[in-house]
């Protein structure tokens, strides 16, 4: 379904709720100020299938932080529609985005 409002196209997608729990896991790294957070959130998301959604929610820059670097923490929801998911899997699935980010960005963990 699409509807044009203000010169925007919205997409709305539904799609049945899972039966099984999501998991959340934070993943804490230090980047460049200069670093995209939209980037870095489609980076997470793209490499898990079982992450469902994705967002920043804390940037701390200061003490214990080089100059023109931040801390990010990202919160990342793992679902699965046929499954509850295991702290094995989505451990290793953090550790996939981590090992992404910091091959993507330059990022270190925090």
């Amino acid at each position: 379904m699409e509807e044009m409002i203000e010169n925007a196209i919205f997409q709305y997608k539904f799609a049945d709720f899972s039966k099984f729990p999501s998991v959340y896991k934070d993943i804490s790294v230090v980047v460049d100020r200069s670093t995209a957070s939209v980037d870095m959130i489609n980076c997470i998301k793209g490499t898990s299938k079982l992450a469902e959604d994705a967002f920043l929610f804390d940037v701390y820059a200061g003490k214990g932080i080089e100059e023109g670097r931040e801390s990010r923490t990202y919160r990342v929801y793992f679902t699965a529609s046929d499954r509850t998911l295991t702290d094995e899997e989505t451990n290793a699935q953090l550790q996939k985005m981590i090992d992404n980010l910091t091959k993507e960005f330059g990022a270190v963990l925090r």
